[in-house]
């Protein structure tokens, strides 16, 4: 468990990471908090081992309705992240709670269900 309300990913103290090295493919999900990526999320994937080699895609959830409100920020910094590891995301999608949100989960399990 971390503390929700900490914004400071050097503060934030993970229990444990999972093996990333058993997988081919990689999908990363997260939240939008305060127009950026999650903190928690961010911490995680500073921390997070080389991803060469890995396929990999990226989602976002996020309440406001405009990708511009944070979701494109969010994919962007996910996607720099992968990268700082070696890793090559293949795609990214997002999930906006204020539109069709079974109709976007539907599509994007789709979408990434392809990829892989």
């Amino acid at each position: 468990p971390i503390d929700e309300k900490q914004i400071d990913i050097q503060k934030i103290q993970l229990k444990s990471l999972p093996d990333l090295n058993k997988y081919e493919a990689i999908i990363f999900g997260a939240w939008v908090r305060g127009w950026s990526l999650s903190p928690a999320m961010a911490a995680y994937m500073n921390l997070m081992p080389s991803l060469q080699g890995k396929k990999i895609a990226c989602f976002i959830t996020k309440g406001l309705p405009f990708a511009w409100t944070g979701g494109n920020q969010a994919l962007h910094q996910m996607r720099k992240l992968c990268e700082s590891k070696s890793g090559k995301v293949i795609d990214t999608g997002m999930v906006i709670k204020l539109g069709p949100r079974k109709k976007q989960i539907a599509h994007l399990i789709e979408q990434f269900g392809r990829l892989f």
